[in-house]
């Protein structure tokens, strides 16, 4: 029998097996991975994060933490051995200490997550992409799969507060179909053309104004006709800002301090590390001790609405 003709007769499927394959999607569907990436000037908000969400079951046993240097993934792992994590690694360019916000440093850092969150996206895995400078008081995780599914969309995200800008970068459902890897594959199209643009920078210096895989990303996304329709057919949504997701609006504001009730907060607009663990502790929302162990007494002892 001719080689070709054996594969094509190995090919044959049976239809009545598909549900099989159903059922294994729907099951990654409903428990994504929960990826974040982290550096050494990042653990301790990873560590705090850490703390304060295990109380969620199961939740850590979803994690994939990757870290951009093998002292963060050493440090990490001592701490909490039993979580998934891995180190990844630039030929182009090394990472770590403090990255300020908007510096040329923190985009490369930014190159690299966008890069690596492409190979998950490009590899058919759906995941939950957040970052570690938020306080979880509830689970939000299942808002982000109800709306995808409900309104069969791509791409779930947390609104921004920024005039300009449709979705946050910091908690995104990445869902497995060909619009999202379309999508994703031309943010990182324009990351890597930023990186190029910026190579004799050193990390220190400024990078380019409002470029980044969240502007690129928010360019992508346009509302046509009041629906959500955007860059290669993507379908996207955005959960609650008043119940689900808010941002560091919170902090600022007192009246959106008593009229909202979210299941997490996001500590951004502040540009280092520093600032924003002062902002937790001023908030009640810091569940360290000083060795970086967790403090469960207080968290015992903390309002969380679970």
């Amino acid at each position: 029998m001719p080689y070709q003709d054996a594969v094509n007769k190995a090919d044959i499927r049976d239809p009545s097996l598909s549900v099989v394959a159903s059922a294994a999607k729907k099951l990654l569907d409903e428990h994504p991975l929960l990826v974040t990436v982290i550096n050494h000037a990042y653990l301790p908000l990873m560590y705090n994060w850490m703390c304060h969400t295990k109380r969620f079951q199961g939740l850590h046993d979803r994690l994939l933490v990757l870290a951009e240097d093998k002292q963060s993934l050493a440090q990490f792992t001592q701490r909490w051995p039993g979580v998934r994590s891995m180190t990844i690694n630039s030929q182009r360019f090394s990472l770590g200490g403090q990255l300020p916000f908007n510096t040329v440093g923190y985009v490369r850092m930014m190159v690299l997550r966008t890069e690596v969150l492409n190979e998950l996206v490009q590899s058919n895995l759906p995941f939950v992409l957040f970052e570690t400078d938020f306080v979880w008081l509830r689970n939000p995780v299942p808002d982000f799969l109800e709306l995808a599914f409900k309104e069969e969309l791509d791409l779930v995200g947390s609104k921004s507060a920024v005039e300009d800008q449709i979705m946050c970068g910091g908690f995104i459902y990445f869902r497995n179909t060909e619009h999202t890897r379309l999508l994703w594959a031309e943010v990182t199209r324009k990351m890597h053309s930023l990186e190029d643009r910026m190579k004799f920078l050193k990390d220190n210096e400024s990078a380019p104004k409002k470029e980044n895989e969240q502007r690129y990303l928010n360019a992508l996304l346009a509302f046509i006709s009041g629906l959500q329709v955007n860059y290669e057919g993507v379908r996207y949504g955005l959960v609650d800002y008043n119940t689900s997701v808010v941002d560091g609006k919170w902090y600022t504001n007192k009246i959106l301090r008593r009229r909202t009730s979210p299941k997490a907060i996001h500590n951004n607009f502040l540009t280092t590390t520093r600032e924003k663990i002062i902002r937790f502790k001023a908030f009640g929302q810091w569940f360290l001790k000083s060795d970086d162990s967790c403090d469960d007494e207080k968290l015992q002892h903390h309002p969380f609405v679970d």
